[in-house]
C-alpha cells in the first residue's frame, strides 16, 4: 500500500505543477537555445498546429504486414495505421479506445486485465490477438499486461487485420496491434504539454520533450498522468503514471543506437459491473460499485530497449532488438454479484487476491538487403527471435471453480465492507513458469512488373514451458515439461492496376496457443498449439487528387482443435473440433469540401463453432452454429470534421458495436449498443489550442463486457462525460 500512496502524491504534485509547466514552456525552449551549441544548425521555435484529420495513411509505411517497411498499397494484407496525432486529435483517453476505431475491431475491457482486450475478425484473447511494443512482442502471462496505456506518447498504432504468426510467432490469427512509441529528434528542439479536467473529478497532465543534444546525441522525455473519482460511488477511484525516456546516438549517418526506458503504473477502477434483473439494468442502482472498499487492481510495467540500426548501403540493413520487460500486476476484488427483487440484496461472491509477475528476456534481429534475380526487383529479409519469460502466480483460488468468500450486502443501505470479512482466504503460491523460445523467420518480395508484386513469408518456432506446480493451487503438485513447433507461412500477390491503387490475394497458415504461453496450465502444456488458416482478397487505393480513400476485404478463417472452458466448470477444458469466421470489411476517408472531412468503417461477419460437441447437465450438447464469446458480427465507426470558420472545428463521432454473448451457449447476450460524442476546437495561435469534447452525447445506458458465462452483471460504459483540455505546442 506505501507504493500505491507514494504514487498518489507523485501524481498530484504533477498536477499542481502543470500550471507552470504551462507558463515557463516558452523560457524552457528560449534556454535551450541559449546554450552552447554552435556545431547545431540554428533552429526556430515555431510551432505546427495539432494534426488535421487524416486520411487512411495508405501512404506510411508501416510493419504490421511485413518487415520490409512497405505502406499499405505495397502490402497484400489488410493494414491500417492509425497516427499518434490523429489519436490525440480526437481526444482519445486510451489505446484500447483508439485501438477500437479500427475497422473490425471491439473493446473487450474488464477491470482484470487492465481494460486491454480485444476482439478482431470472430476472435477474442491474448491468444488470438497479438500485442506488440515497438515490434516486440508482449508475453501476458495471466493477463499482466496493461501497458502501453496512454496514447500520449504513441507515435503510430499499427495494425493487421488476421494472420500474423509468420511475422510475429504462434498466435495472432485475429490480428496484430503494433504501438510504436514516438522518438527522439535528432533535429529540432520541441515541448509539448497539456492539461485537461472533466466530470468525475477527473484530470489530467501531460508533457513532451524532444530535441538534439550534441551532433551524435538526442533525447525524448515524455511523462503523462491521470486520476479520476470515477463515475461509480462510494468507489470507483482510477489513476495512472506513464514516464518515458529515449537517448538515440547517431554514430554515423549509417549507425544509430536508441537506448529506451518506460514505466507505466496504471490502478483502474475497481468497478466489476453492474447487477441485473432479468438482463435489464436497474437504475435506482446504476451506479453503484459493490465491491469491498479495500478493493484495487494495480499493473505495473518496466521495460528496458536497446535498439540498433546498422545501414552501410542503400541495398543492406541490419536491425537489432535487446529488451526486458518487467510486469506485475496485483488483484485484490470481489467479482461476481448476484441481486435478489426478494430482499433488495446484493450476493456478492469469489473474492480473488491474485499477485503475479512476469519478466521477459529477449534478442529479436533481422537482416534486409537487395538483388535483382532475373533483371527483377527483389528484397529479402532473413531474421531471428529469441526469449526468456518467467511468469510467478500466486492466487487464493484452488482452481476448482468453487469461489473464495461470500458476503451479502444491501441495495439501499449498501455498506461495503473488507475482503476479510467476506472469508475470503489471502494469496498462496500456485505455479511458476518459465517459457523459452527459439524463431527464425524470412520475407521475400519480387517485384515481376512494376505493377505486379509477389510477397511471400515463411516462419519457424521452438517453444519450451516449465511448469511448477505447487500444492492447493488446483493442478497436481510436481514439474511438467512440454515442447511445441510452430511453422507458419504466408504467399500473397499483390496488383497495382493504377497508380495509388491496389488489388491483392493472400494465404497464411499459422498457429494459436490454447491461452498465452506464459501462462499455460498442465492441460494446456498437454494439448500444444491450434493450426490455422486464413483467405484474403481486397482493394484499396486513393482517388479524385487523394480526396477520397478506400480499403475493402473479404476473409475466411478456419482454426481446428483449440481448448476452450467447460460450460459446466471453467477450470477444466473442452476440445472444440473447428472454429471459424467469415466476413467482409471496409473502411474510407472522404474529404467532401475544403472544409468537411468524412471518416468511416464497418465489419459484417459469420463466426461459429463448426464441431463442438459440449459436456453440459450430466450429457452433451451440439453447439455447432453457435457465435464464440465476445465476438459481435457487425460493427462500424465514423467521425466527421467541420471547420466552419479559420480557427474552429466541430467534429463528431459514432461508434456502433452488434450484440455479443458472453458464453459460448449464446445464451447470456449482450445487447448491441451506439454512442455518439462531439468536440469543439478553437485554435488561439500557433501554440496554443483548447478543445471541449462530450463523450456519450445521448447518455446512453450500454454494457461493455461482463464475465464469461455471468448474466447477473453487466460491466457499463461510463456515462455522459465531459472534458475540456488545453493543449501547448512550442
Amino acid at each position: 500500500m506505501s507504493r500505491i500512496s507514494s504514487f498518489d502524491q507523485g501524481a498530484k504534485l504533477f498536477f499542481r505543477l502543470t500550471p507552470i509547466l504551462l507558463t515557463c514552456a516558452p523560457i524552457q525552449t528560449l534556454r535551450a537555445q541559449e546554450q552552447p551549441s554552435a556545431p547545431l544548425p540554428q533552429v526556430n521555435v515555431t510551432a505546427a498546429p495539432l494534426a488535421q484529420p487524416g486520411s487512411l495513411n495508405l501512404t506510411i509505411p508501416s510493419t504490421a504486414g511485413s518487415r520490409l517497411n512497405l505502406t499499405p498499397l505495397e502490402t497484400p494484407a489488410s493494414v491500417s495505421v492509425l497516427l499518434g496525432e490523429q489519436i490525440r486529435d480526437l481526444g482519445d483517453a486510451t489505446i484500447n479506445q483508439a485501438e477500437s476505431r479500427a475497422v473490425g475491431v471491439t473493446a473487450v475491457p474488464f477491470t482484470g486485465n487492465g481494460n486491454n482486450s480485444l476482439s478482431a475478425r470472430g476472435f477474442y484473447g491474448p491468444n488470438s490477438i497479438t500485442q506488440l511494443y515497438d515490434g516486440m512482442q508482449l508475453y501476458n502471462g495471466g493477463g499482466v499486461v496493461a501497458f502501453p496505456f496512454d496514447p500520449w506518447m504513441v507515435d503510430r498504432i499499427e495494425v493487421l487485420s488476421g494472420s500474423s504468426s509468420t511475422l510475429y510467432g504462434t498466435g495472432g490469427i485475429g490480428g496484430a496491434f503494433n504501438v510504436v512509441p514516438l522518438q527522439p529528434d535528432p533535429t529540432r528542439q520541441s515541448e509539448t504539454l497539456q492539461s485537461s479536467v472533466g466530470f468525475f473529478g477527473t484530470y489530467h497532465a501531460a508533457a513532451d520533450a524532444t530535441g538534439p543534444i550534441n551532433n551524435i546525441l538526442s533525447y525524448r522525455a515524455d511523462i503523462s498522468g491521470y486520476t479520476s473519482d470515477g463515475w461509480t460511488h462510494p468507489n470507483g477511484q482510477s489513476s495512472s503514471l506513464a514516464i518515458s525516456g529515449a537517448l538515440r546516438a547517431d554514430f554515423s549517418p549509417d549507425f544509430v543506437v536508441t537506448l529506451r526506458d518506460d514505466y507505466g503504473h496504471i490502478q483502474p477502477s475497481d468497478y466489476e459491473g453492474t447487477p441485473t434483473l432479468g438482463g435489464n439494468v436497474i437504475g435506482a442502482f446504476q451506479s453503484t460499485n459493490f465491491n469491498i472498499a479495500d478493493g484495487y487492481v494495480n499493473f505495473d510495467t518496466n521495460n528496458v530497449h536497446l535498439k540498433a540500426v546498422w545501414t552501410p548501403s542503400s541495398g543492406l540493413s541490419f536491425t537489432n532488438d535487446l529488451y526486458e520487460i518487467t510486469q506485475e500486476r496485483r488483484y485484490f476484488e470481489g467479482m461476481m454479484y448476484t441481486f435478489n427483487p426478494a430482499n433488495d440484496t446484493v450476493l456478492r461472491q469469489d473474492f480473488r487476491d491474485i499477485d503475479g509477475t512476469q519478466i521477459q528476456v529477449g534478442d529479436h534481429g533481422f537482416a534486409t538487403f537487395n538483388s535483382t534475380p532475373w533483371g527483377l526487383d527483389n528484397q529479402t529479409l532473413l531474421g531471428f527471435d529469441v526469449n526468456h519469460s518467467n511468469y510467478d502466480r500466486y492466487d487464493n483460488q484452488s482452481g476448482t471453480g468453487t469461489s473464495e468468500g461470500k458476503s451479502t450486502v444491501s441495495v439501499y443501505n449498501f455498506i461495503p465492507g473488507t475482503f476479510t470479512s467476506t472469508g475470503a482466504t489471502g494469496v498462496r503460491q500456485q505455479y511458476d513458469l518459465g517459457l523459452q523460445q527459439v524463431g527464425g523467420f524470412t520475407e521475400d518480395r519480387l517485384r515481376l512488373t512494376d505493377q505486379l508484386a509477389l510477397l511471400g513469408g515463411f516462419r519457424y518456432d521452438w517453444y519450451y514451458t516449465n511448469l511448477r506446480a505447487y500444492p492447493g493451487g488446483g493442478q497436481t503438485p510436481g514439474i511438467y515439461n512440454g515442447t511445441y513447433t510452430g511453422p507458419g507461412y504466408h504467399i500473397g500477390v499483390i496488383y497495382n492496376p493504377i497508380p495509388a491503387s491496389a488489388l491483392y490475394a493472400r494465404y497464411s497458415d499459422a498457429t494459436d496457443p490454447v491461452t498465452s504461453l506464459a501462462s499455460d496450465s498442465v492441460a494446456d502444456i498437454a494439448f500444444g498449439l491450434s493450426p490455422a488458416q486464413q483467405y484474403e482478397v481486397g482493394a484499396k487505393g486513393s482517388f479524385f487528387d487523394n480526396r477520397l480513400e478506400a480499403t475493402t476485404a473479404l476473409y475466411e478463417i478456419v482454426k481446428h482443435n483449440l481448448l476452450t472452458p467447460s460450460l459446466q466448470n471453467s477450470a477444466i477444458l473442452e476440445t472444440v473440433g473447428q472454429q471459424s469466421s467469415h466476413g467482409i470489411e471496409g473502411s474510407l476517408s472522404y474529404k467532401l469540401t475544403d472544409s468537411l472531412q468524412l471518416e468511416a468503417n464497418g465489419t459484417i461477419l459469420k463466426a461459429q463453432f463448426d464441431d463442438y460437441l459440449a459436456s453440459f447437465n450430466g450429457g452433451v450438447i451440439n453447439l455447432r452454429g453457435k457465435l464464440p464469446q465476445f465476438v459481435p458480427e457487425t460493427a462500424a465507426n465514423a467521425t466527421v470534421h467541420w471547420y466552419f470558420l479559420p480557427d474552429w472545428e466541430l467534429r463528431g463521432w459514432l461508434q456502433y458495436v452488434g450484440h455479443r454473448f458472453s458464453d459460448n451457449t449464446d445464451l447470456y447476450r449482450l445487447p448491441a449498443y451506439t454512442v455518439l460524442g462531439i468536440g469543439l476546437r478553437y485554435t488561439v495561435n500557433d501554440h496554443f489550442n483548447v478543445d471541449l469534447r462530450i463523450d456519450n452525447l445521448t447518455d446512453t445506458t450500454y454494457a461493455v463486457s461482463t464475465y464469461a458465462g455471468n448474466s447477473t452483471q453487466l460491466i457499463l460504459g461510463e456515462p455522459l462525460s465531459v472534458t475540456a483540455t488545453l493543449n501547448a505546442k512550442f
